[in-house]
């Protein structure tokens, strides 16, 4: 495959030109040390099918997996403790179809619907006394952005800022890469726009397509940092965040993306291919690290990671962390030195790998 890579001078650095940035890749992953973790199962029984997300509040786990199930969330206790499932599918009142994002704010959990267009809440405290589950909805109208009559869908829901009672999220066009949602007035606002160029043909609609294409984007827990990856090719680009103020910070360029597009479909949609180098299978955040389930395998030899690489906010290899199982999702309680993970075989385990020696 790499022989494709005409932009790439393989073993080496190679500058190319973007958006008020230089793209360097460097597939070389020079980490400082590399430790080896065994993962302890903390559940055998339940039926996971397609995990999708894994998010930690305070001593409780919640597990996002729809396929083939009649809710969409799984709550436990972080020492692996199943304690029940809420958020019924459907499209009436408080159910969901597809959850596009999920943030939690004290005792809050935020459910984001991009194909409903709405956010969806419940109170964690009262799901895990056992009460009647109860929801608010906020059904959310088309939102102009930047200039009246360009309506952006929102992609994807990342954060919450109480200070202002909105939510962070990601768009869907030129005018909106990030930008956030007042919950009192419904209003939008674009906080970042520019995608930095890194296919090789120049395309604006390819190249964002393959910034948004199963991309994984994550806010530190004291809001300061967001990063985005990318599932095709390993691109990991980091920003500082102040208020309504978003500013890059840096581009880790691991792997270029290669992939086909898929015709007929407005806006532009990418694939992987046979030829993609596999990228961030997902990203979990503390305020000082980024944990990257980074892939490395080609489409046509998939196999899913086991190894978790470390890199500090600056995109810096700090170390990585070499585990047992492949793993598809994972979550970090930086309080307690701990990984939580669920694993990628024909039964999903949840799991925890344990640093805090390390």
């Amino acid at each position: 495959m790499r022989h494709r890579l005409s932009f790439l001078l393989i073993g080496a650095l190679c500058l190319i030109g973007c958006t008020n940035n230089t793209v360097i890749y460097d597939q070389k992953l020079d980490f400082k040390k590399t430790d080896t973790i065994a993962s302890v199962t903390l559940d055998s029984a339940f039926f996971f099918a397609m995990p999708r997300q894994i998010v930690v509040a305070d001593s409780l786990l919640i597990i996002q997996d729809t396929y083939k199930r009649d809710t969409c969330f799984h709550l436990f206790c972080d020492d692996g403790r199943y304690l029940r499932s809420f958020g019924l599918k459907g499209k009436g009142p408080g159910e969901l179809l597809e959850p596009a994002g999920i943030t939690v704010n004290d005792s809050m959990l935020y459910v984001y619907d991009a194909t409903l267009n709405k956010i969806v809440s419940y109170d964690l405290w009262e799901l895990v006394q056992g009460k009647p589950i109860r929801f608010r909805e906020r059904n959310l109208a088309p939102t102009p952005i930047q200039k009246p009559g360009n309506y952006t869908m929102l992609l994807k829901m990342f954060g919450y800022d109480p200070a202002d009672s909105s939510f962070l999220f990601q768009g869907n066009d030129a005018h909106l890469r990030f930008g956030n949602l007042s919950i009192t007035d419904n209003a939008a606002r674009a906080l970042y726009a520019e995608y930095p160029t890194v296919v090789e043909s120049g395309n604006p609609d390819e190249n964002m397509a393959v910034w948004s294409y199963t991309a994984p984007i994550r806010i530190s827990p004291n809001g300061r940092h967001i990063v985005h990856g990318t599932y095709i090719g390993g691109l990991l680009e980091t920003f500082d965040r102040q208020g309504d103020k978003l500013t890059h910070r840096t581009l880790r360029a691991i792997y270029p993306p290669l992939y086909r597009v898929i015709s007929g479909i407005v806006p532009t949609a990418v694939s992987w291919d046979a030829a993609t180098i596999i990228g961030f299978e997902d990203i979990a955040v503390t305020d000082s690290y980024i944990y990257g389930l980074l892939n490395g395998s080609e489409g046509d030899g998939y196999l899913y990671p086991q190894r978790i690489c470390l890199f500090d906010w600056d995109g810096n290899g700090v170390r990585s962390y070499e585990t047992d199982r492949p793993l598809a999702i994972l979550a970090v309680d930086e309080s307690k030195h701990r990984i939580y993970a669920l694993t990628h075989e024909a039964a999903p385990r949840l799991i925890l790998l344990d640093i805090n020696n390390l």
